[in-house]
Order: C-alpha cells, then structure tokens, then sequence
C-alpha cells in the first residue's frame, strides 16, 4: 500500500510550481513531477516509488497542472503532446470552456487532471472552433467534439488525511 501525505507542492493562479513556498524552476526536477502527476478519487499526486516503497504526494493545484505541449497529425489523425505522458488522440479528451472563457481539456473518466493548451496548440485549435449560439464546437478531421461549460473551479484542493 502506498503512503500518501501532502507534498506541500502547490501550483499558483499562474500555473508556476512551489515547494513550501519556493518556486521550483529546476526544469529536469519540474519534468519528473509531470511525469509522475497521477490522479484518484481524492486528488492530484506525485508517484514516487523506489523498489518496494510507493508514496503518493498530494498537490494544491490553483491552475492546469499539465499543458498539451504540441500537437501532430498522422494518417489524418490528431495527437496531442503532453507533458505527462505519450502523444495520446484528440477523441480521447473532453473539452471544456471556463467561466473565464479559458479552453482546456482532461482525458475521458478524468476528475481532476486538467491540460491546458500552449499557444501554438490553442492557435491550431482555434482555427476549427465553430460557435452556435453559445455552445462551441471543435470539428476537425472529420471529428466534432463539444466543447462543455465547465461550471466551478478549476482548482484541487489536497484531500483531508
């Protein structure tokens, strides 16, 4: 079973990752925490195991942990590049829209483990928005997928322990 605490790492309003306070800016150390972000039923943590020691270290996360960092197109399909993970298809994301009008996306079956887009992505994106009214609609390679009203916050809390 694994240990599970709070790792006293918290992401801020303008997605910048901290350690008791001090901002983590060690690109390689910010890489492993990415990688290793996983999500259950009580939150977002840090994996970390080491032959038979596995401990879950929960975040506070105020912004997208996570950003879909490019995009490819391959035998007409889209992938996304994520920061956590390997490229990963289009249609395996719900999109959703914030009150503050912000398009991000998580895997399907995902609560808590938000992407937001890097420039470049949301531009490409941007290009097959359609908007009906006010329900918007991404259709693209034959895909049309809804882009949902996200209601609430977009932030995770660390679970009671």
């Amino acid at each position: 079973m694994a240990r599970k605490f709070d790792s006293e790492i918290k992401i801020d309003t303008l997605g910048k990752w901290y350690y008791k306070g001090s901002e983590i800016t060690q690109e390689d150390v910010l890489s492993f925490f990415k990688k290793s972000l996983r999500e259950d039923e009580k939150g977002l943590y840090i994996e970390n195991s080491y032959a038979e020691l596995v401990e879950h270290g929960y975040i506070e996360a105020k912004y997208f942990p996570l950003f879909i960092s490019d995009y490819k197109i391959e035998n007409q399909e889209i992938f996304f590049g994520l920061e956590n993970s390997t490229p990963t298809r289009i249609d395996a994301f719900d999109f959703y829209q914030d009150e503050q009008d912000r398009l991000f996306c998580r895997l399907k079956n995902s609560k808590f483990l938000k992407y937001g887009f890097n420039s470049d992505t949301l531009q490409f994106l941007s290009k097959y928005l359609t908007e009906t009214g006010d329900v918007y609609t991404l259709n693209l390679q034959g895909l049309k997928l809804a882009v949902q009203k996200f209601v609430g916050s977009i932030e995770v809390n660390l679970p009671a322990f």
